[in-house]
């Protein structure tokens, strides 16, 4: 075949720059994140007040007393599969995650400028995971893997006392991506030359799209003796990248003497913004209870634009050249309520324990679920505490989440196919599980 491996139908495969939205925004992502505050179960708005609030309640920050450096790092197990039903009604047999595990860091140092002022930065994760599912299973038009996938922010943060009892906080974030996928698409050009999912016409495509975009997260607090109160909000992030493409030549004839020209996509698609409100009860100085309530803005997810207008294919059999024009997918995505509960004991001057349960609803309507976003409504109990030696506190955590079966029967996830982008083959209906265990360990240290 005469193609050039290096680009591999490039026009092909460069629709698969729309994978980063499915992978980033929707069901990869766990909830709490943290070693602290997940073993309050996620909810720390009102009673964050160490570097780790950087990510939840930045006008935490200003309860910091001294210089106060925090590293800790989770890692995420998701067992998972599906059994899908094929375009021709055939149930499949299951596919099963086979990613290993996935760590997740929180890197922070908060500093006390003066009594009023505390500024701090910090590297932050979403707590999510990295599936990996056999090249050639039935699940292969959604997902192959995500190794290399990374997604991180970085932030600078600033706080603020405004006399006794209030706080205020702020911060910039630089939220960077490297989707790294590999997922097969389809050249089937017709009924009449091949079936909707023909292997001959498979093309297994490695997809690497990297970005970086602007964000930020603002917050308050309300602080008393026995009471705390809180509210933050995280911004929206907006995605406009261009995608490199690398993928295998499908081994139909169909192909030979074609020739491909443009080698890059355009993608663009929103993530949401997010509102927390907590309060957290102090009834003694060693005991906290915070409740909180999120309020996830997913439906700023609703397509994702894809421009392949500098793509082209040429000297197709019979055909000679098919032009790639902009497309939309309709993704539709449901905004959600989350409540998170936490409590945190000291046991004793050195000994702190924790406890907390998360509930999440799924954002993905069921009609656009599919391997890549397998969301369902979430429960999450989480096990942690704290050593406290003197100006060093060692965390550590066990967090278990437990995700709603979903039977998906009305799909309208397709497969990506831009040879015959107007015949619909379904790729999402099935039988989904998921689950998975967060385990970690952390340490603050105060100078």
């Amino acid at each position: 075949m005469s193609i050039d491996c290096r680009r591999l139908t490039a026009a092909l495969v460069s629709l698969a720059v729309l994978w980063p939205a499915v992978a980033t925004a929707g069901g990869m992502f766990l909830p709490g994140r943290g070693i602290r505050p997940l073993g309050r179960g996620g909810a720390f708005t009102a009673g964050a007040d160490d570097p780790g609030a950087i990510a939840y309640n930045p006008a935490g920050l200003a309860e910091v007393r001294s210089t106060t450096a925090l590293i800790d790092v989770g890692f995420v197990t998701q067992g998972i599969g599906y059994a899908r039903v094929d375009s021709a009604g055939v149930r499949q047999p299951e596919v099963q995650n086979q990613g290993s595990p996935t760590p997740i860091p929180t890197l922070a140092i908060a500093v006390p400028v003066g009594d009023k002022l505390t500024l701090g930065v910090g590297l932050v994760a979403p707590s999510t995971s990295l599936p990996k599912y056999p090249a050639d299973g039935a699940q292969r038009y959604s997902l192959v893997d995500l190794d290399g996938t990374i997604i991180f922010a970085l932030e600078g943060a600033a706080a603020l006392k405004l006399g006794e009892h209030v706080r205020i906080g702020a911060g910039l974030q630089l939220v960077v991506l490297n989707f790294a996928s590999q997922v097969m698409m389809s050249a089937c050009p017709g009924t009449t030359i091949c079936a909707p999912e023909d292997r001959d016409f498979d093309s297994l495509s490695q997809v690497v799209v990297s970005s970086v975009m602007p964000s930020g997260n603002v917050g308050a607090q309300l602080v008393f003796d026995k009471i705390r109160a809180g509210v933050a909000a995280q911004l929206p992030v907006s995605v406009d990248s261009t995608g490199k493409v690398r993928a295998r030549l499908p081994r139909a004839a169909f192909f030979d003497g074609a020739r491909v020209v443009g080698e890059e996509g355009r993608v663009a698609f929103t993530l949401p913004a997010g509102l927390r409100f907590g309060i957290e009860a102090r009834p003694r100085p060693s005991v906290r209870l915070e409740a909180e309530v999120d309020v996830e803005l997913w439906s700023m997810h609703d397509k994702i634009t894809i421009d392949t207008s500098k793509l082209a294919i040429e000297n197709v059999k019979g055909v000679g050249t098919y032009q790639l024009a902009p497309i939309a997918i309709e993704r539709h995505f449901e905004d959600v309520v989350a409540l998170h509960l936490g409590a945190e004991v000291d046991l004793h001057p050195k000994a702190t324990v924790r406890a907390g349960y998360a509930y999440e609803p799924s954002a993905v309507p069921s009609k656009y679920l599919q391997i890549l976003s397998p969301d369902g409504d979430k429960h999450m109990i989480a096990l942690g505490g704290s050593a406290n030696l003197g100006k060093l506190r060692l965390d550590a955590v066990f967090a278990h989440v437990l995700q709603a079966d979903r039977e998906v029967t009305d799909s309208a996830a397709l497969q990506i196919n831009p040879i015959r982008p107007s015949t619909p083959v379904v790729v999402g209906n099935g039988t989904y599980r998921a689950s998975a265990n967060i385990f970690g360990l952390g340490a603050v240290y105060a100078f």
